[in-house]
């Protein structure tokens, strides 16, 4: 690994109170090998010591002061980056190998890929659900699934590509899918899995953050990609997540959490479900910023 071509990158990390974790996830990435970096942190309006420890590595600190959409944070840490490689890691992940971004990095030097993400693994205390859900979205090998097209707690992407199209900001959830949906279908680029770029990022979300999710993405899916969720499609989502994840668990001797599985897939089917409603009421009542939406679905 040592010849590896060192390659420039602007690496945006998003913060807001992140003092918990931030110090390791910044450690691991100034300690990566093979890049030459420009490390930027844009923080969205911290209280507690984020910003004296991104001060400590250096970073140039960006401050986001609207409300927060995330489609409106990265385009505007996009705009002040100096290269055309820009990398993006949450402040929540770790890189895992020294060489994570480098792997990320390289196969953008092809004039034919527009992006790459690397694989996620889950952290130590991940319930079995977690484990199984990144298992799924992000193997050990390149048989990734189709509907997961980037990810941006690990992504790499060009500069001049987002210049075509900045990220989605009409709504708060999928920026990153609608993106990657836009370069693939609109520009011949690829966008590629790295799986041997990896990092350690997960979260067990509660009931109630879990629906918060879920009711974004769909809300978020109907304005982008015109998905219009019926009552038959949440009973058979929910049957399907509630099966599928008893067979896991019984596999695993998780025999005391299988409790719990109908309730929390109540609250993952459910608040997609009535997101993607409240959204299609939205557009009835012919709500402007719909309108505009509805322009980029069709």
């Amino acid at each position: 690994m040592e010849n590896i071509e060192k390659i420039k990158t602007s690496i945006v990390v998003r913060t807001k109170d992140n003092e918990d974790i931030l110090e390791e996830a910044l450690s691991a990435i100034i300690t990566q090998k093979n890049i030459d970096m420009e490390l930027i942190v844009i923080d969205s309006g911290s209280t507690d010591s984020t910003l004296d420890i991104a001060s400590k590595f250096n970073a140039k600190i960006i401050h986001y002061e609207d409300v927060y959409i995330p489609g409106k944070v990265i385009n505007k840490a996009i705009s002040q980056c100096s290269n055309e490689f820009v990398t993006f890691i949450n402040s929540d992940t770790i890189c895992l190998s020294p060489y994570s971004i480098n792997r990320l990095l390289a196969p953008l030097q092809n004039e034919i890929v527009g992006a790459t993400y690397g694989r996620q693994v889950v952290r130590p205390e991940a319930e079995p659900w977690v484990i199984k859900d990144y298992l799924n979205a992000f193997p050990d090998n390149d048989n990734k699934p189709d509907w997961m097209l980037i990810s941006l707690p690990l992504a790499s992407l060009k500069k001049s590509i987002w210049k075509q199209r900045s990220f989605y900001s009409d709504a708060y959830a999928s920026e990153d899918t609608e993106w990657a949906k836009w370069v693939i279908e609109n520009t011949g680029k690829k966008i590629l899995y790295i799986p041997e770029s990896i990092a350690m990022h997960s979260h067990n979300y509660t009931n109630h953050q879990l629906y918060n999710r879920r009711y974004n993405n769909g809300e978020a899916d109907f304005f982008i990609f015109n998905t219009r969720e019926t009552i038959k499609d949440f009973l058979s989502s929910y049957m399907k997540k509630c099966l599928s994840e008893m067979v896991y668990y019984l596999k695993n001797k998780e025999f005391i959490r299988i409790f719990k599985i109908p309730f929390r897939n109540i609250a993952f089917s459910l608040g997609y479900y009535l997101g993607n409603k409240n959204a299609q009421k939205r557009y009835k009542k012919g709500d402007t910023k719909v309108k505009i939406m509805d322009e980029r679905v069709g």
